[in-house]
């Protein structure tokens, strides 16, 4: 098992890889597609599995939000403002009715 899990509950799923114990949600895959995004791999995945937890509180942006510290929220704020304003007319280019096929077949 990898040196980084050693020191939190894991099981073994039934992929064979660990999976947390102490989580709200646990999501087992089997990748189906790779896709090569230049600085970045995405990986597709089917979904063999799916657990979920009584956690009544998960780390959404909003919890986050809330418990930041007030000089590391005014740097996110700014930082989402900006990533905001570069965004806004990119999504203006989005074809919300172009639907993906899907993977394709290996030739």
């Amino acid at each position: 098992m990898l040196t980084k899990l050693m020191a939190v509950g894991t099981r073994v799923g039934a992929t064979g890889c660990p999976l947390l114990v102490d989580c709200a949600a646990a999501f087992e895959c089997r990748v189906s597609n790779a896709m090569d995004a230049g600085a970045a791999t995405f990986f597709l995945g089917e979904v063999v599995g799916f657990e979920a937890s009584d956690v009544t509180e998960v780390m959404t942006s909003s919890y986050f939000r809330r418990h930041m510290p007030g000089d590391k929220k005014r740097i996110y704020e700014a930082r989402l403002a900006a990533a905001m304003e570069y965004l806004a007319p990119l999504a203006r280019t989005v074809n919300p009715t172009q639907v993906w096929p899907g993977p394709t077949a290996e030739p």
